[in-house]
């Protein structure tokens, strides 16, 4: 069973590319390896890696939450040198089937300060807001939330939680 394990690892680390970008946010790993340095990561952190869906693609890897919960946010590629090298425009959002063609960007700099860092500021505000419930699952939110309407029957309680599904 390990042995199948480290087969199935060797074959994933296949779809991934290296890739010869030279930027100090961008890591030749793979979802696993990128994970594990994120879980030390404070929260607003990104790591630009190779994509599973090919050479023309990036993955930006965003830790959004103490928890560890990360968003992977594709950047599909166009104007190479090379298949190992960055293009020169990046675009976020695309859809191939719609040929939505996304918000485009020309660096990965370029990326991180107009897309991660608002992001990341947005998600900063949510956490501070006094209805933020930093629970793991819908269940917990749901419990807090019974909880507080039998505490005080005439109020709506709501509260913000984060969950990796939405």
């Amino acid at each position: 069973a390990e042995e199948a394990a480290k087969a199935a690892a060797k074959a994933q680390a296949k779809l991934y590319t290296r890739r010869r970008i030279g930027h100090p946010l961008f890591k030749n790993g793979t979802l696993e390896q990128v994970t594990a340095v994120l879980a030390a990561a404070p929260v607003g952190e990104v790591i630009f890696r190779p994509s599973s869906k090919g050479p023309s693609h990036l993955t930006a890897t965003i830790k959004l939450t103490e928890q560890g919960q990360l968003l992977h946010v594709d950047i599909s590629e166009e104007d190479k040198p090379s298949a190992a090298e960055l293009g020169m425009s990046l675009f976020i959002g695309r859809d191939e089937r719609s040929g939505e063609r996304g918000e485009r960007y020309d660096d990965l700099d370029e990326v991180n300060a107009r897309y991660v860092e608002p992001l990341c500021e947005n998600v900063r505000e949510l956490v501070g807001h006094r209805k933020y419930l930093d629970a793991r699952g819908l269940d917990a939110v749901e419990k807090t939330l019974q909880d507080e309407k039998r505490g005080n029957p005439a109020t709506i309680p709501y509260r913000l939680a984060p969950t990796v599904k939405y």
